[in-house]
């Protein structure tokens, strides 16, 4: 063997025979056949560490602990952790003892052979002849769908992120992608094909979507499975929860009639204020970058309300004038004139972040059709008391007034018998925001 490996190759190279991976490993380093019955004699004497030459380097560190301790306490050898016996080795490491008494024993590990992954998989079609509505080319993508699953399986991986695109005659190229798909279950990659593909026609106003002329026919589609995992999908122990699969059925299909920003989904992460809390992103796209929620927000509304108000209340908010230094008092709105403590004043957020009054009353002002919360009447005045705030966030001044993101101040106000809110003083204007419970 040798010589023939050096006469093929021109490297040298050791050759031994013997029972388990350590051992055939020490036998070939001295030259030796080794019978199995005097496997034990030839690993008597062999540090403990020698295991490590014969472990891939993702059971290093596994073993790394009891290679630390077992010399410690006197075992340096193999036939010095044999004596210990496997039960107290195993009840004291649990796999990693398993895994040294087998080694220093003459055993051998399962090992997984070695495969070459592939950070995607895509699978494709042509349809001749080319398909001008969607329904004439379901077989077409059933079979698709079950190529795909099938590769998944023959490559040992798993896939939760699926991108579908499709390639028209005219030239026009179209995707979408989306997270947390089971990729090997075809049923679930068709219907989002299927869905897709109509909507996408129904968006373009013609049978399929493309240049939007009625004869650009679907000449091409492809499915991408990424983010591949080397474990093999398995069902759950009971099914999927019919709940679960129905409610994301009907999300899908109002976003193939709708359009894809019809269902969104919200993701929590970093900000000054529960709005800028929420990322939205349409239903089964993957989430992108968030900000963190971890570190400190300076000057960040301390709780977010339990109910946030999709479109804000416009609102008066009056109270009584603070004193200013030298015993004055905030001017009134446009009065030019001292205000009288005894009389309500505009409520305002100084450059400074302070209150010019004290809230005291609120009133909403809503437009036709908008949402009052409950306690709030549009006309009538509710008395409130100001419960914390203000909490004054500088914001994206370039944006205009009027964003939801420029300079803006918020306060939480108490209401007798009621749920506080959290009100927000932007453009010069004040806004409900939220409800507490």
């Amino acid at each position: 063997l040798v010589e023939a490996v050096v006469v093929a190759t021109g490297a040298e190279c050791q050759v031994g025979i013997a029972s388990g991976m350590l051992a055939a490993l020490e036998s070939a380093h001295r030259g030796l056949v080794v019978p199995a019955d005097a496997t034990a004699d030839l690993l008597a004497d062999l540090p403990l560490d020698s295991v490590l030459r014969v472990l891939p380097l993702a059971l290093h560190e596994l073993v790394g602990a009891p290679l630390e301790l077992l010399p410690q306490l006197g075992v340096r050898t193999c036939s010095a952790l044999v004596g210990l016996g496997r039960g107290p080795l195993v009840t004291r490491f649990g796999r990693a003892g398993e895994i040294l008494w087998t080694l220093c024993t003459g055993g051998d590990l399962a090992t997984r052979a070695m495969r070459r992954r592939e950070d995607r998989l895509e699978v494709s079609t042509v349809l001749d002849p080319p398909a001008l509505d969607v329904d004439s080319v379901v077989i077409g993508l059933r079979r698709l769908a079950e190529d795909l699953a099938a590769e998944l399986w023959r490559s040992g991986s798993r896939a939760e992120t699926l991108t579908v695109w499709m390639l028209t005659e005219s030239g026009q190229r179209r995707e979408r992608t989306w997270g947390g798909v089971d990729c090997a279950d075809p049923s679930e990659v068709v219907d989002r094909m299927r869905w897709q593909l109509r909507g996408w026609s129904q968006e373009r106003g013609s049978a399929l979507p493309g240049s939007g002329a009625p004869d650009s026919a679907l000449e091409q589609v492809g499915l991408v499975a990424s983010d591949l995992s080397g474990t093999m999908p398995s069902p759950r122990l009971w099914g999927r929860a019919e709940g679960d699969a129905r409610a994301e059925r009907s999300a899908l299909r109002l976003q193939s009639l709708l359009g894809e920003d019809s269902v969104l989904a919200p993701h929590l992460q970093g900000g000054h204020d529960p709005r800028s809390r929420v990322h939205e992103t349409p239903w089964g796209t993957p989430v992108g970058a968030l900000a963190s929620p971890e570190g400190e927000w300076e000057g960040g509304v301390d709780a977010a309300p339990a109910t946030l108000l999709s479109t804000p209340l416009p609102v008066h908010l009056w109270g009584e004038a603070l004193p200013v230094p030298g015993g004055a008092a905030h001017a009134g709105e446009g009065s030019g004139q001292g205000a009288d403590p005894v009389h309500p004043v505009p409520v305002r957020v100084g450059p400074r972040g302070d209150l010019t009054a004290t809230p005291t009353l609120l009133l909403p002002d809503p437009l036709p059709g908008m949402r009052v919360p409950e306690g709030l009447v549009a006309g009538g005045t509710v008395g409130v008391t100001l419960e914390g705030g203000p909490w004054a966030v500088l914001g994206r001044w370039w944006e205009g007034r009027e964003s939801q993101r420029a300079p803006r101040a918020y306060l939480r106000l108490g209401r007798e018998d009621a749920p506080q809110l959290l009100v927000v003083q932007r453009g010069g204007r004040w806004y409900v925001e939220g409800v507490y419970d």
